[in-house]
């Protein structure tokens, strides 16, 4: 399918050095340069005539992974700002993080000239599913623009159209944070069963008090082989974005793991491993 860039993302990553995390002052010390984001439309024959809305942020000039960022029912990509800016912290990695269909900016006009939004998806299975085209398109977006090693990570329901997005791309991984096995009948078992046979990596995170997830994740794990790694972290019931704004060291594990996974220096160290 042709898919029309709103702008070329090589042409926007520019030139950046950031500072080591720390209190070193004898190591050399890197200027960070302000990042650059800007709001970008995906255009795509998959997208049923919806126009997805996202933010792009550059990373550094010489880097070529990318994260992106798919929110949870009802929210929309601002949700991720602590990740984003966490991201570009240290060596910068560029993002994207989009609006899906029917939430924030990537709303439609109906035959009666309203708004179409989430909430008119109703119990429609396949409109639910139809969100993968969001995230299939933003895949194919980043690496139009040069990045080789596109991780996903999604929040709830957009972590079902995350791993499906991922199973149907050449996405590097993918971070399911608070999956759920059947969220609005999108199911992700079929999903999971064929990424886990390309053999990439998933990071799955849920609390034991959140019931759905909890149940998910291992369930989902087993499907993984030897790519995966999860973990439900106890007395703790908040979903989506929520389990890691109540514990911002897991937003630091999500970091890590990305950086990890397209070999990219976390704060100015090797990776290793």
């Amino acid at each position: 399918m042709r898919l029309t860039l709103s702008l070329t993302l090589l042409a926007t990553l520019h030139s950046t050095c950031r500072s080591k995390r720390g209190d070193d002052a004898g190591s050399d010390a890197q200027v960070a340069a302000r990042p650059v984001s800007q709001a970008v439309t995906l255009n795509d024959n998959e997208t049923d005539g919806w126009k997805i809305v996202g933010t792009l942020t550059t990373g550094a000039s010489n880097q070529t992974g990318a994260v992106l960022l798919v929110h949870q029912l009802g929210s929309n990509r601002g949700e991720w700002a602590p990740l984003v800016q966490r991201l570009q912290s240290g060596v910068a990695v560029t993002t994207l993080a989009i609006d899906l269909r029917g939430h924030g900016a990537s709303v439609r006009r109906g035959a009666s000239s309203e708004d179409q939004t989430w909430e008119s998806f109703g119990t429609d299975r396949e409109r639910w599913e139809s969100t993968t085209h969001d995230v299939t398109a933003a895949v194919r977006y980043l690496r139009a623009g040069g990045a080789t090693d596109v991780v996903i990570v999604g929040s709830s329901i957009g972590a079902s159209a995350a791993i499906q997005a991922a199973a149907e791309t050449q996405a590097a991984a993918v971070v399911m944070l608070s999956p759920g096995l059947g969220y609005h009948g999108f199911e992700t078992r079929p999903a999971m069963q064929q990424y886990a046979r390309s053999g990439r990596p998933v990071l799955l995170l849920a609390g034991d008090q959140d019931e759905p997830a909890a149940e998910a994740v291992p369930v989902l794990a087993s499907m993984g082989g030897t790519g995966v790694v999860y973990e439900v972290f106890g007395a703790s019931r908040e979903h989506g974005v929520s389990l890691c704004n109540a514990a911002p060291a897991r937003w630091d594990r999500i970091e890590a793991w990305a950086h990890g996974v397209m070999r990219v220096p976390l704060y100015g160290a090797e990776v290793v491993g």
